[in-house]
């Protein structure tokens, strides 16, 4: 979804754009989770996007620098997520700047990763090197690349606010019924993972079922063993209180599940798109 928004806005400022994407982004053994796929039309109609990478393919990493060359690249901006992916993003970074003398941007997810390697700090400062400006999303984020590479040029900005269902906005009766729910609904969507804070969520429950009546709908991908999160439910008795589902949901049953539990509390929070730190 970034890459698609990104794309669509750099392009409208009369950039020109392209895309190199993955054939094959983790070894299955480093990825548990099912498959993902979205249909960003407004790139693909274009072919502006290659299916070129592969993280453990060096082929193909020689191939994307070719391509950058090839195609008189003046900036490289790369999602920066995992040091897994340093060797691959330092190799193709390293040849460009040799080539083409490229800028290199980092859109830095998280610095440092939540799954936790003596490798990362290595890694990091592998890639990090190569890097002429990054955009981070949060202040631990700033304080963490400052550790690691101190003349870093940072910009801070929080995540967007993606307008994939912008057209797609239905009343929150019609979309209840739709996918058979009643009541209050809060609204935990994404994949499920430890870090997530979703027993944290279980644990408070109780307390907030003491000021109003809502049902938790999980709606997402459990990573790991789903009884981390049944059995604190079956503990505190909220089996009635929580449904879970546990895949992978696209864009088009998406939007159903976000407005069936939009503007719970009758406030609407206006948020600037993007704030700007140096």
């Amino acid at each position: 979804h970034l890459s698609g928004v990104l794309f669509e806005n750099l392009s409208r400022r009369k950039h020109e754009v392209k895309v190199l994407s993955w054939k094959r982004k983790y070894p299955k053994f480093l990825y548990p989770g099912g498959e993902q796929k979205i249909n960003l039309e407004s790139i693909h109609s274009n072919n502006d996007v290659k299916f070129i990478l592969d993280s453990i393919n060096p082929l193909t990493w020689f191939k994307a620098a070719w391509f950058i060359r090839k195609n008189k690249i003046d900036a490289i901006v790369f999602h920066w997520i995992t040091p897994f992916m340093a060797p691959l993003f330092s190799s193709i970074s390293l040849l460009s700047k040799l080539s083409r003398r490229c800028i290199v941007v980092s859109i830095c997810h998280n610095v440092m990763p939540h799954d936790k390697s003596i490798f990362d700090k290595i890694l990091n400062k592998l890639f990090f090197s190569f890097v002429d400006s990054f955009m981070v999303h949060s202040l631990k984020d700033v304080n963490d690349l400052k550790l690691l590479k101190k003349d870093a040029n940072i910009i801070h900005g929080f995540l967007p606010i993606f307008d994939m269902f912008k057209n797609s906005k239905i009343q929150k009766s019609v979309a209840k019924k739709k996918l058979g729910l009643n009541g209050k609904i809060i609204l935990f969507f994404g994949y499920v993972r430890p870090y997530k804070g979703l027993n944290e969520l279980i644990k408070a429950l109780p307390s907030v079922l003491e000021e109003i009546n809502i049902t938790l709908l999980v709606v997402g991908e459990i990573w790991g063993d789903k009884k981390n999160y049944t059995d604190p439910i079956k503990n505190l008795g909220l089996e009635k209180k929580i449904i879970f589902i546990d895949r992978y949901i696209p864009d088009d049953k998406g939007k159903d599940y976000f407005n069936a539990s939009k503007n719970l509390f009758g406030i609407d929070r206006g948020m600037k798109p993007f704030e700007r730190e140096h």
